[in-house]
C-alpha cells in the first residue's frame, strides 16, 4: 500500500499527511481521498479566477505588488468642484 500511495502522491500532487493515513486503508479509500482533493483544488481554483482582480475595466492595470494604476488619459465626467475657496487656490 505504500507503493500505491506514493505514487498516487507523484501523479496527482497531493500528499496524504500522517494525519490522513488512518482513514486511508484500502485503494478505494485512496481513490476518494485524490478525488476529494482534486475537488478541492478545483474549488480553490474557481474562486481566484472569481476573484475581483481578474474582472478589471481595460485601462486598469493590477501589478505584481497589488498596486492599482490607469494607462492611458483618464478623463473624469464630472469635475471635482472644490469644497473651499482654499482649495480653489491651491492653499491649505
Amino acid at each position: 500500500m505504500p507503493q500505491v500511495l506514493s505514487a498516487c502522491e507523484s501523479t496527482f500532487g497531493a500528499v496524504i499527511r500522517s494525519t490522513e493515513l488512518t482513514d486511508v486503508k484500502t485503494v478505494e479509500d485512496a481513490i476518494d481521498f485524490f478525488e476529494d482533493k482534486e475537488y478541492e483544488r478545483g474549488q480553490k481554483l474557481a474562486k481566484v479566477e472569481a476573484h475581483w482582480s481578474k474582472h478589471l475595466p481595460p485601462n486598469v492595470v493590477l501589478d505584481e505588488t497589488g498596486s492599482v494604476g490607469l494607462e492611458g488619459e483618464y478623463v473624469r465626467k464630472n469635475p471635482i468642484k472644490p469644497r473651499r475657496l482654499n482649495d480653489l487656490m491651491g492653499l491649505r
